[in-house]
């Protein structure tokens, strides 16, 4: 059973657990058959070879016009997105035309999904840090991750498939991303104990699901799905061991609360108790035979749509629904003008977040700024043509009083007019 989530370039994500390989021809032939219609198409500016400014110099030059307004008709118009920065929203293909960015090819920037930009922002390693992604191909969010780490540190990227594996390594050069270390192996043979990965902090999982956030041919068969959501707490879990963790990010293109929030709450559930983790020698991991015990973190919390609730009843004792919601994120096909997503972030208790490098931090508060501003705007407009619609009409200008001596006037005019019809 396999069902990966098909990139803007064509290719998948991996799970860590099966390694099918469809031909690329193969997929192009099929590729209109489950795609959802009528998103925008978006493109990440890779900022490992090229920066914001040039890069929109670059389109100017080549035809591409960037918009204040995604309104504009034209085909070769964009504008900024105002959640992920150095993201770039074009129309939906048929409407635009992206076709000869010249970009593209040289991995200066990256089509990409924007809610799949979502789980290397959430993660957000500081420069410096050991990363794993562990479930790597074709390198989107791999390439995303050493961007935002400024290439300083190094992120392994796990990939059991040989010739997926080979396609990440192209992807990492051309992308100019050489923090990246392809490893060909499941992340699940990955030891915590192995002394490669005694310094690994950040660990992202986007593993294959469903893909019932972004196909219109999703897995739905109850027994799939449940086998997909045991595969995924098993990924999660396997990281949580490994001595150094603080942060990781989980994330599927699946709508099914099975492999979402009830994962999540599964993954807490299996949690150990406090006690029984402080013994393991509290903020060091998994000496002396304890484990160190994780939580969640809201998951980008400017981000409005959150999880969904879970039934308390079916929940463990001592989970809260409602905290489970507030911390996850979802997007939604179409409202959001994404592929239906969801993303998660655990971390280590009693470790202090990790921060974002400061650049990161100013495009973030920047972007924020600009939502507000916008925000305000759209406020007063609404504000001011309800304030129109509800005003009462304005009384119509009374009627100017005829003096006596004109209706005196009309009314004798009015008799003669009579009079003379009469005798004619």
């Amino acid at each position: 059973m396999e069902h990966k989530e098909v990139a803007d370039d064509g290719a998948t994500a991996d799970d860590g657990t099966r390694a099918t390989w469809k031909p690329k021809r193969e997929r192009d032939a099929h590729a209109n058959d489950y795609r959802l219609p009528g998103l925008p198409r978006y493109v990440r500016i890779n900022t490992l070879k090229i920066s914001l400014k040039a890069a929109n110099r670059e389109m100017h030059n080549a035809g591409y016009h960037l918009c204040p307004d995604p309104r504009h008709p034209g085909k070769r118009a964009y504008y900024r997105d105002d959640t992920v920065p150095d993201v770039m929203v074009f129309k939906p293909k048929g409407k635009s035309d992206i076709s000869r960015l010249p970009l593209v090819s040289s991995g200066e920037v990256v089509v990409q999904q924007k809610a799949s930009c979502f789980p290397a922002l959430a993660l957000a390693p500081p420069p410096g840090s050991i990363a794993i992604d562990g479930c790597a191909a074709p390198g989107n969010k791999t390439s995303h991750l050493a961007a935002l780490m400024q290439n300083r540190g190094e992120v392994i990227a796990f990939e059991r498939d040989e010739r997926r594996c080979e396609l990440l390594r192209s992807m990492m050069h051309v992308k100019g991303a050489t923090i990246v270390r392809s490893v060909h192996a499941s992340f699940l043979d990955a030891s915590p104990d192995d002394p490669a990965y005694a310094r690994v902090t950040h660990v992202l999982l986007d593993p294959s699901c469903s893909s019932s956030g972004m196909s219109k041919t999703p897995f739905t068969d109850p027994a799939e799905i449940r086998d997909l959501a045991k595969a995924q707490t098993q990924l999660i879990l396997h990281a949580m061991r490994f001595p150094a963790l603080r942060e990781l990010v989980y994330s599927t293109c699946s709508i099914y609360e099975e492999e979402n929030e009830r994962v999540v709450a599964a993954v807490l559930a299996a949690q150990p108790p406090r006690m029984a983790a402080k013994k393991g020698g509290g903020g060091g991991g998994g000496g002396g035979g304890g484990r160190p015990r994780f939580g969640l973190m809201p998951a980008l919390p400017s981000w409005p749509r959150r999880g969904c609730v879970l039934d308390a009843d079916s929940l463990e004792p001592g989970l809260d629904a409602q905290q489970i919601a507030r911390c996850c994120l979802r997007t939604r096909y179409p409202d959001d003008a994404t592929i239906g997503f969801f993303c998660a972030k655990f971390v280590r208790e009693g470790a202090a977040p990790a921060q974002p490098a400061p650049e990161l931090q100013v495009k973030l508060d920047a972007l924020a700024r600009a939502r507000t501003k916008h925000g305000h705007a759209t406020a007063a407009a609404s504000a001011a043509s309800s304030a129109a619609t509800a005003a009462p009409a304005p009384a119509a200008a009374a009627a100017k009083e005829v003096p006596a001596w004109r209706r005196e006037r009309d009314e004798k005019l009015k008799q003669k007019s009579k009079k003379k019809q009469r005798t004619e």
